[in-house]
């Protein structure tokens, strides 16, 4: 069903894509950038379709006015036009004046607005109140719309409206319900996603004013502004039109609020506190969150009907409640090499342990990993335990209690605190011209627990920076002709710094206590491994998309017309301390037991490379042609096609090695065959090969006249996902780039 077309590289393939997109004169951006359209058709009582109709859509809060008139078959199309509450004015020469009042656009609806003209003198008017929820006849697209009321008054934990996504039928929360990832530490904590109909994670694509709000590394949503910044969102959960790219499952589409002409503000501050809560009733115990959100927002006109602004500013500090656990670490006792407590039935002559499981001997400490001379009543000389493996035990690992070493602890508390900022303009500079623009920041602060020297209770700091900038021109060429330009900036920087600190606040390293381990030059000092201590290296992961756009829609009698591109340019930059520090591993099997094995020094794997520096650069691209004709008033069949090729992301400096049996490599003569690289023979620079991908789209939707208050829609398709960027996070840390 997909056909290979064979381009060339980006550059010839991107000219030569937009060349034939531009010979029709049509380009259309992703989407429809969060905004919505209004179309219909105009007849008189008799039901013939009447031309000429001058049709005027004006914005009640901002004074914008856009006005068409109806093509020869009585159709109208008025698309991109602001979410917002719109009066529909239609007036012809010899017919009463007719306003619609109270109709609400939503983000990415398109609107139907069907009249009759009662015969009589233009300058008799008819008012008729359109507020109540119109059919869905112009698209095939199932489409479920968050307002600012649900926002607002639903509860919300940590004022995120991106849980209220979940709303939609048929979506679950892909990182709860499903076998979703958020990596911790290297990406927001804000981060969310949403399966749409069983898809897998990244199968559901977010806009933000209709510019790319994802996470390349995951494929997740990024942070959402919080309930006071955000207008509305749509979520496309199936069947939408060839316009919508880089997803199979769900499109949703959030809009930030813009300014009125009425000046509006609020301040506020919301408080989740243990003292204000109520015991858990079958544990007795009090959640301990502490939680105090505050902020405030500002909107209004600075120039009426012209220039508007809007700001908002949310700050969120928090303590959390610490984290319990239980660890397991040698007892003092066995730190002196004593391990018979664990044997439980006690010791024949010889010094075996009597404990069984069927005729095998179980909980006996060994001297040889065959298992065949014990340590006799499970004694290790002392002269034999690695010195150290105790020194480091004994002075960052409390002793555990009891014959399994069992340690109960609790963590301190985590401190996080985060600082969310939204502004955005929109400026109608004529009655053909209008500019949009957002700057969207959320900074998630969480420091480092040191643990007093504690390792097993410390942990690595989390900070994150996530910014999202948007700018879209919208040009009435013509009445039926309107162009859209958009240009979008994602950027996320998260950092991550070890804990691991002595009582006098000095950074941890093994090679601290185990001379032959070193440390890289410049690689910092933590442990990334070692038992009873998690990891806690350095990384630094940078992550930016660049995304462009131009449009234009043209409505001709029955048809709108879409087509376009979509180019996002995207960065993945890796230069993590991953494996720079050493990872120790033991298993239990030489001596048979775990903690015998730590303490005599008896390591199951060591592993240490050079740490990871991947860096990859990739576009994705997409094309596409939609047409939706208006049958009739209540009959619309929709169908497009959608070019998405796949153009894999290319390593800097070709650090990525791959796999190809019998091939020698020329570019690193040395590396075994089967190990080539890219500028090897027949290996492309992304390391494999691009591939075309073409998706065809037809949808319908009707509101037959024999089924009153009923709308049938359906619609088949293909889709394509993009490949998140986690999977090429890794491929340079072998030789001869990162040894290991």
């Amino acid at each position: 069903m997909r056909r290979e077309w064979n381009c060339p590289r980006v550059l010839s393939r991107l000219v030569l894509c937009v060349v034939l997109g531009l010979v029709p004169a049509m380009l259309w951006a992703q989407g429809t950038g969060g905004r919505g359209s209004i179309s219909g058709t105009v007849t008189d009582p008799s039901g013939a379709v009447l031309t000429g109709v001058s049709v005027t859509a004006l914005n009640t809060a901002t004074g914008l006015s856009v006005a068409v008139t109806t093509s020869g078959s009585g159709s109208y199309a008025i698309p991109l036009l602001p979410t917002g509450t719109y009066t529909m004015t239609f007036q012809k020469e010899g017919f009463k004046t007719e306003s619609r009042t109270g109709l609400i656009l939503t983000a990415d609806q398109s609107a139907s607005a069907n009249v009759v003209l009662a015969v009589g003198s233009a300058t008799e008017k008819v008012t008729v109140s359109a507020s109540a929820a119109a059919l869905e006849t112009e698209s095939a697209a199932l489409t479920t719309t968050v307002n600012e009321t649900a926002i607002k008054e639903l509860p919300l934990n940590g004022r995120n409206p991106a849980s209220l996504v979940l709303l939609t039928p048929g979506t679950t929360d892909i990182l709860k319900d499903g076998p979703g990832v958020n990596q911790t530490y290297t990406t927001h904590p804000y981060e969310s996603g949403a399966s749409s109909n069983g898809g897998r994670q990244g199968s559901t694509y977010y806009l933000l004013d209709g510019s790319n709000n994802m996470d390349p590394y995951l494929w997740l949503a990024a942070p959402f502004p919080n309930a006071d910044a955000t207008q509305e969102f749509s979520v496309i959960g199936n069947n939408f039109d060839a316009q919508y790219g880089f997803a199979p499952g769900a499109v949703v589409s959030i809009v930030t609020k813009s300014g009125t002409n009425q000046w509006h503000g609020n301040l506020f501050e919301f408080v989740r506190n243990n003292v204000f809560n109520a015991k858990d009733y079958f544990t007795g115990q009090k959640d301990i969150l502490k939680r105090n959100q505050f902020g405030g927002s500002l909107g209004g006109a600075i120039i009426k009907d012209k220039l508007f602004i809007f700001g908002n500013y949310q700050e969120t500090l928090a303590a959390l409640a610490p984290a319990n656990g239980i660890a397991g670490t040698p007892t003092a006792d066995m730190r002196t090499g004593n391990f018979s407590v664990i044997c439980a039935s006690g010791f024949d002559a010889n010094g075996i342990c009597l404990d069984r499981s069927g005729s095998q001997v179980i909980d006996q400490v060994w001297q040889d990993p065959a298992h065949t001379i014990p340590y006799k009543g499970d004694i290790i000389p002392s002269s034999q335990l690695n010195q150290d493996t105790l020194n480091f035990l004994n002075k960052f690992v409390p002793a555990g209690t009891g014959a399994n070493g069992r340690l109960p602890y609790t963590q301190a508390t985590h401190t996080p605190d985060d600082y969310q900022f939204t502004i955005r303009a929109d400026y109608n500079l004529s009655d053909k011209q209008r500019f949009t623009g957002h700057a969207f920041q959320d900074l998630y602060r969480q420091p480092a627990l040191s643990g007093n020297g504690n390792l097993i209770i410390s942990d690595r700091s989390w900070n994150t920076n996530y910014s999202n900038y948007e700018g879209t021109y919208t040009w009435t060429i013509s009445p039926a002709i309107v162009n859209q330009a958009s240009f979008s900036y994602g950027y996320e920087y998260s950092t991550s710094l070890s804990g691991q600190v002595d009582s006098s606040g000095k950074p941890i390293c093994l090679s601290q206590f185990f001379p032959g381990m070193v440390d890289p030059p410049g690689g910092g000092c933590a442990i990334e491994s070692y038992p009873f201590i998690n990891g806690q290296t350095a990384s630094w992961y940078h992550r930016y998309i660049w995304n462009l756009t131009d449009s234009v829609t043209i409505s001709k009698g029955k048809h709108l017309i879409v087509a376009g591109v979509d180019v996002q340019r995207m960065n993945m930059a890796d230069p993590a301390g991953w494996l720079s520090e050493p990872i120790v591993n033991f298993d239990g099997n030489y001596t048979g037991n775990y903690f015998a094995d730590v303490l005599l020094g008896q390591i199951s794997s060591f592993e240490q490379g050079a740490g990871s520096n991947s860096v990859y650069t990739g576009t994705q691209l997409g094309f596409y042609a939609q047409d939706r004709i208006k049958l009739t008033n209540t009959f619309t069949l929709s169908a497009g096609l959608r070019y998405e090729p796949f153009l894999p992301p290319v390593p800097y400096h070709g650090r990525a090695e791959y796999y190809r049996p019998d091939q020698k490599s020329t570019r690193f003569p040395n590396a075994p065959v089967g190990m080539v690289f890219p500028g090897d023979k027949g290996i492309p620079a992304g390391g494999v090969a691009e591939q075309n991908y073409f998706d065809p789209r037809l949808g319908l939707a009707w509101a037959p006249k024999f089924l009153p208050n009923t709308s049938i829609r359906s619609a088949v398709g293909l889709f394509t996902q993009p490949i998140d960027y986690s999977h090429f996070t890794h491929a340079g840390d072998n030789s001869p780039f990162s040894p290991t």
